[in-house]
């Protein structure tokens, strides 16, 4: 059971590649969820040896979008730790060490091979029908003439793990007992040409050396693991437990795609999401708790994470269910927070400096408090409101060719002018009793109240639905509303 194991070390090891991957969140939030239900302790390490796939500002990036998930860690490269360097890039000489090590254990030698040489075998064996080519171990058994000859010649090598004939078995908390022949591992690489690790290696080491005692990761890495459980078991030191997740597919089944899904995180959040929904959200990925709620808070989600309710089955993003949540989340926000995050969004797009119905300067405030009377209900999120706001400050609507002819008629032509002239006689369009003074300029003009009320709506927005038009008319203000019901009469 995992409450045995004591004391539990858990960690969340990204590559500083690009921005944090939901599939990345995940993982992290499941670390953390189940290392605060069982009072263990979480470590942050960043895996950044592989120097072509690394981008400038990354881990910045990461750490921000860790910090605003809400995401903290007892150890890492900020918040420092007794187990450091947190970085790989920082920790070298530890695997060159043991890369020299378990090259005198016999355990692993130097590899002269070229790519060359490397592509013509991964071909023979092809041609030969092995669906999964492996090295062959040709410089396994060189002699030290071949292998001074070879250092003369100033070739470069790497450093492989030398794979004993057997199995592995991973005993994983979440799929049981998964077995890999080692027929079909090969000798695997452990140390690069340029002095640099390779994963399996430095996730290796850095899991033991840290004393990490739970390792929590996607699916995706659990054909690393027999090569990881071979390393230790070479130096001798104890493996870390181990559990896999569900991997996360996207609509079509497929793996989430950078090139075809909003999978950052940071993409989310420009957006107009909120942490705690998209933290909400990926806790259901590839786990659910008992009963059907939910909606659920960080801590009452730490509360009932279990490593007994992770799902086998890969897990899959549908954004409509996330947009669904966060709007349950906007909803139970208070009215300021909402309209200062709302505030924000428009003033990021230049659309918050709008005058007044009155024309007075400057009514943001007012405007505002408005707009989400109007339309707060209806948004998904934060960013939904700014093309909403854009539509409201254009100064005319372009009608569709059977909306003008709607608007054609003389009746409807008289009862928009009459409602021009009601709006250019009003002091402030806040408060107006719309409600009874609409209707009776409608009667005046032969029209019912339905069809009246749409004529207005269509010469105001385009639109034959939306906001009560007592909101709209301040949200739209005088100087607007003259416009596009001139515009409409033309």
């Amino acid at each position: 059971m995992i409450e045995l194991i004591s004391p539990l070390r858990m960690r969340f090891a990204p590559s500083p590649t690009g921005s944090l991957h939901v599939g990345g969140a995940r993982t992290a939030l499941f670390n953390v969820l189940l290392a605060r239900r069982l009072g263990g302790t979480t470590v942050l390490r960043f895996e950044d040896t592989d120097e072509t796939r690394s981008v400038p500002g990354s881990e910045e990036g990461l750490l921000a979008d860790l910090a605003w998930l809400g995401l903290a860690f007892d150890e890492g490269p900020v918040t420092g730790g007794a187990y450091g360097p947190y970085r790989q890039s920082e920790r070298l000489p530890i695997y060159m060490d043991v890369a020299a090590r378990l090259t005198a254990l016999g355990r692993a030698y130097r590899c002269y091979c070229t790519p060359e040489e490397l592509e013509t075998e991964r071909r023979a064996q092809l041609a030969a029908g092995v669906k999964a080519p492996r090295y062959g171990g040709r410089c396994r058994t060189l002699e030290e003439g071949q292998r001074q000859g070879f250092e003369r010649e100033g070739r470069p090598s790497v450093v492989r793990f030398a794979v004993e004939p057997g199995e592995t078995v991973v005993h994983d908390l979440v799929h049981g007992d998964v077995r890999f022949d080692h027929h079909h591992l090969g000798d695997f690489v452990i140390l690069k040409s340029n002095g640099w690790p390779t994963y399996n290696l430095a996730a290796a080491v850095d899991d033991a050396t840290m004393d990490i005692t739970l390792v929590m990761r996607a699916d995706e890495h659990l054909p690393n693991t027999p090569a990881q459980l071979m390393i230790l078991a070479a130096l001798g030191l104890r493996p870390p437990r181990y559990a896999h997740v569900p991997l996360i597919l996207n609509a079509e089944h497929q793996k989430l795609s950078k090139r075809h899904n909003t999978v950052g995180v940071g993409e989310f959040r420009a957006q107009g999401f909120l942490p705690q929904a998209l933290v909400n959200y990926l806790a259901f990925l590839g786990w659910s708790p008992e009963g059907e709620r939910e909606i659920f808070t960080f801590e009452e989600l730490a509360a009932a994470f279990s490593l007994e309710r992770i799902h086998h089955a890969p897990a899959v993003f549908d954004e409509r269910r996330l947009r669904w949540m966060n709007r349950q989340y906007l909803q139970r926000l208070p009215r300021t927070e909402f309209e200062r995050l709302l505030g924000e969004a428009l003033s990021a797009a230049d659309l918050l400096d709008i005058p007044s119905s009155d024309g007075a300067a400057a009514g943001a405030q007012r405007w505002l408090t408005t707009f989400v009377d109007a339309f707060g209900d209806g948004l998904e999120t934060i960013a939904d409101g700014v093309p909403i706001a854009r539509e409201l400050c254009a100064p005319v609507q372009a009608l569709a060719p059977e909306q003008a002819q709607e608007l054609r008629g003389d009746a409807v032509r008289a009862y928009l002018a009459s409602v021009r002239r009601y709006v250019a006689d009003v002091s402030t369009l806040h408060d107006l009793p719309l409600s009874h003074d609409l209707p009776k300029i409608a009667a005046e003009h032969g029209l019912k109240k339905r069809d009246a009320y749409r004529s207005l709506r269509i010469a105001l927005t385009g639109h034959e639905h939306g906001a009560p038009l007592n909101l709209l008319f301040p949200l739209l203000g005088a100087a607007r509303i003259e416009e596009r019901l001139a515009a409409s009469l033309q």
